[in-house]
């Protein structure tokens, strides 16, 4: 096992990627497999449609709140890419039965790719409360809060594509020409797709400056502030995991390493936020 070139050494720093199918792990002799490179990019789309009903009220000179409630629609697609690289150089001796021993140069390439894509999407009811406070007639500061419940369907796909090629040299007995072993593509696509029920929590706070037009016919606003999103248990990936345990060592001194292997749906919340600039008219 520690001669695999997928594990790596104690003098070498490698990387693990989590995210590979651990299922790959039986065509290599190590117990999880080791990278020099892993990149990792995240794509999301997200679209949004709130149409809500609401009041202000005047709760004192400088202070109004606004209730509403509604219908929102929503639908989203997250892409998730992992590229893990490896290569690296080796040598294995070969003992044949007949004649010397065979001194052999290796060069490993490897090239692994995974692909988590979901989608969403759900309908469902909205409401919240929109606080404001004034400092003057025309400058304030003003927040929001509201909670949405969809219900909806989920969508999750995972596509696998990894590709070995290794090199390899006759050093001894005499000098050998490079040979090229390229191992077949492990291709694997996975799919599941399912409803549930899905809680988003939207945030905001910020400064405005509003002007009225025409007898207070026509308002124009201006908003600079903060915005955060969560969208609870949103992302939904498959994820397989390796555990080994090692027991007595046989007669010849040799240890017997047996383990098990454990799929997981691992879920977590969809976050994001930052600056808004919104410039508004009413009428």
């Amino acid at each position: 096992m520690g001669n695999s070139p997928f594990l790596g050494s104690s003098e070498e720093f490698f990387l693990i990627n989590p995210w590979i199918n651990a299922s790959f792990h039986g065509d290599t002799e190590a117990p999880f497999l080791s990278f020099d490179k892993i990149n990792a990019k995240w794509r999301l789309s997200f679209n949004s449609v709130d149409l809500e009903l609401g009041r202000k009220y005047w709760l004192s000179k400088c202070f109004n709140l606004r209730p509403y409630a509604g219908l929102r629609g929503a639908w989203t697609r997250t892409t998730f890419r992992t590229k893990s690289l490896r290569n690296i150089s080796f040598e294995i001796e070969i003992k044949p039965n007949i004649g010397p021993d065979i001194l052999s140069d290796e060069v490993l390439d490897a090239n692994f790719k995974d692909r988590f894509k979901t989608r969403n999407w759900g309908a469902g009811l909205l409401g919240g409360i929109q606080p404001t406070w004034y400092f003057c007639s025309n400058f304030a500061l003003y927040s929001n809060l509201d909670m949405a419940l969809l219900w909806g369907e989920c969508e999750n796909k995972k596509r696998e594509k990894y590709q070995t090629i290794t090199i390899s040299t006759k050093i001894s007995p005499n000098q050998g020409d490079p040979i090229t072993f390229t191992d077949p593509s492990y291709r694997n696509l996975s799919k599941s797709k399912f409803f549930q029920m899905n809680a988003i929590l939207d945030l905001a706070i910020g400064l405005r400056w509003e002007e009225y037009w025409c007898c207070e016919q026509y308002r124009s606003t201006f908003d600079i502030g903060w915005e955060h999103h969560i969208w609870f248990d949103h992302n939904h990936r498959n994820k397989s995991s390796d555990f080994f345990f090692s027991i007595p060592s046989r007669q010849d001194g040799t240890p017997e390493v047996n383990g098990f292997r454990a799929y997981d749906e691992v879920t977590g919340n969809l976050c994001y936020g930052g600056l808004v600039v919104r410039l508004r008219f009413d009428f």
